[in-house]
């Protein structure tokens, strides 16, 4: 396993905050209304709850926060050693293709937690 110590002096960064970003950098009005939803809920844009709609939304805001990702973690990687990167919006194909451009290695880490075993206070 790992402990805290591994990731020492490394920045975690949300693929939320790129959202929002990306946001303000939208070239159209669909695409700020894209960006403006949900994960849960971006597929009103396309219209009816579908399981269609649902991936095609969710694919066109993973494209569109990974397209403003791309240049950030160019100049990230050059800073930090070990960058942390979290979020529903993360293409590891796309990171895998930049990291052989960059020269960095990517680790994916998926966490699911239990439900049943977290406990509430």
């Amino acid at each position: 396993g790992y402990s805290a110590a591994h990731f020492s002096g490394a920045l975690t960064l949300s693929t939320e905050i790129i959202k929002e970003a990306a946001m303000i950098h939208a070239c159209s009005s669909f695409q700020s209304r894209l960006l403006g939803k949900s994960s849960h809920d971006a597929w009103e844009i396309y219209g009816e709850k579908t399981n269609e709609n649902i991936i095609q939304a969710f694919s066109a805001q993973t494209t569109l926060i990974m397209k403003q990702m791309k240049p950030l973690l160019s100049q990230l990687f050059s800073k930090y050693k070990l960058l942390l990167l979290e979020g529903v919006h993360i293409d590891t194909n796309c990171l895998i293709q930049l990291s052989k451009s960059i020269g960095f290695t990517v680790y994916p880490i998926y966490l699911k937690f239990d439900q049943n075993r977290i406990e509430k206070n």
